[in-house]
C-alpha cells in the first residue's frame, strides 16, 4: 500500500499518480517514491512474536516485510535476531551478514555476528538442531502420554467387565434352588441318564404326623403351604405306590413344583401319565390358590445311586378339570405342557 504525503489517502499498489492532486507517484526508474507502510507493521509484527517466542510467526512476518522491501538491511538483522533466540546459530549468522551487506556501517549488526560466530566455536546451539530435538522430545511426551491414557482406560474397562460378570455368575448359582438346579442337569438328554444325589429320595415313612419332612426336604426352608400340599397329595390314595419327595411353589405364577418317585419296575409312560394326573389333582384339591402343577417324576433304577428324572410336565387346573374321570393315559398326556420324558422311558 502507498500513501500520498501530500493528501494522505491511502493508494494501492502500482498507482502512478495521486487521483487527488495528480502528484508523480514514481521516480525516474519508475519505481514507487512513497514509503511502504506495511513493511512498518510487518516488523512490529514480527518483533512482537519473537518476544512471544512464536518463532514461526515471527519468520513468517519478517519475511513477508523483506518481500516488500528487499534492500532494508532492519529486517534481515531482525531475522537474525529470531534465529539467534531461537537457537538456530547457522541461520543467524546468514541473516547478520545479509544486514551487514546492506549496512557495512552496522556495528549493532556486526557485534551480533561476532557473538553468534563465539558461540558456534564453543560449541552453542547450531543448525537448530538443539530446537529439533526439543520438538521431538515434546512430540514423544504427549505421544507417551496418549498411550498410557489409553492404556488405563482399556484396564478399568477390563476390570468392570470382569467384575460385572463375576456378579452375575454369582447371582446367578446363587439364586438356583439345589433341586431346581439337579432337575436341570437330569434333563440332558445327550447322556442319560444323569445322577442325583441320593439324600434327594425321601419315603413317607420319613415324615413326621406334623407334616415335615425328614430327608433333602428337612434341611430346606419351606412354607405352610408347601408343608400342607406336601401333606394332603401324600395321602392322597389315588398316587398308588408314588413317593412325594418335595414341593415347591412359585407365587409369581401361582405355580407348584412336585417331585415324586416310583417304583422302577413300573416307570413306563402310562402309569407316569396317570399318576401325574393324580398327584396334580390332589395338589390343586390342597390348594385352592394353585392354577398350574408342574409334575416331576424320579425313578431309581438301580437303586438311589442311580437316581434320574423319568418324566417332566405342566398341567393347569382347568385342563385336568377337563379331563374324565377314566381318561385314557395318552389323552393325559395331551393335556400336559412343556413334556419332557427321559429315552429310556417306553
Amino acid at each position: 500500500m502507498l500513501k500520498c504525503e501530500d493528501c494522505n489517502i491511502i493508494l494501492d499498489e502500482g498507482t502512478h499518480f495521486c487521483p487527488k492532486c495528480g502528484k508523480d507517484l514514481t521516480s525516474t526508474d519508475g519505481t514507487s517514491r512513497m514509503p511502504k507502510l506495511e513493511v512498518g507493521a510487518y516488523l512490529t509484527s514480527a518483533n512482537l512474536h519473537r518476544i512471544r517466542k512464536e518463532w514461526d510467526e515471527a519468520v513468517a512476518d519478517a519475511t513477508e516485510a523483506l518481500r516488500i522491501d528487499q534492500n532494508n538491511a532492519d529486517i534481515a538483522s531482525l531475522l537474525g535476531v529470531i534465529y539467534q533466540e531461537r537457537g538456530m546459530l547457522d541461520d543467524a549468522v546468514i541473516w547478520f551478514q545479509m544486514a551487514l551487506e546492506m549496512n557495512p556501517n552496522s556495528a549493532y549488526d556486526r557485534a551480533r555476528l561476532k557473538q553468534v560466530k563465539d558461540l558456534i566455536a564453543q560449541g552453542g546451539k547450531a543448525s537448530g538442531s538443539q530446537d529439533r530435538l526439543r520438538t521431538f522430545e515434546n512430540r514423544t511426551r504427549i505421544w507417551a502420554i496418549g498411550m498410557a491414557a489409553v492404556f488405563i482406560i482399556v484396564l478399568i474397562l477390563a476390570l468392570i467387565i470382569t467384575g460385572r460378570h463375576k456378579t452375575d455368575n454369582y447371582g446367578s448359582q446363587s439364586s438356583i434352588d439345589p433341586n431346581a438346579q439337579t432337575a436341570a442337569q437330569d434333563i440332558d438328554q445327550t447322556n442319560p441318564p444323569i445322577r442325583t444325589p441320593a439324600k434327594a429320595m425321601t419315603t413317607k415313612s420319613a415324615r413326621s404326623s406334623s407334616g415335615s419332612l425328614s430327608g433333602s426336604s428337612a434341611g430346606s426352608t419351606r412354607t405352610p403351604a408347601e408343608v400342607k400340599i406336601n401333606h394332603d397329595v401324600s395321602a392322597a390314595d389315588s398316587i398308588g405306590s408314588a413317593k412325594v419327595d418335595d414341593v415347591i411353589a412359585d407365587p409369581r405364577q401361582s405355580i407348584v413344583i412336585v417331585t415324586y418317585t416310583i417304583p422302577a419296575a413300573s416307570a413306563n409312560k402310562g402309569s407316569i401319565m396317570i399318576t401325574s394326573a393324580a398327584i396334580a389333582r390332589a395338589a390343586f384339591a390342597a390348594n385352592a390358590e394353585v392354577k398350574t402343577v408342574t409334575a416331576r417324576c424320579v425313578i431309581s433304577p438301580g437303586g438311589q445311586s442311580s437316581t434320574q428324572i423319568a418324566f417332566m410336565g405342566d398341567i393347569t387346573r382347568r385342563a385336568l378339570e377337563a379331563l374324565g374321570a377314566n381318561s385314557t393315559s395318552d389323552q393325559i398326556e395331551a393335556s400336559f405342557t412343556g413334556i419332557w420324558w427321559n429315552p429310556q422311558i417306553k
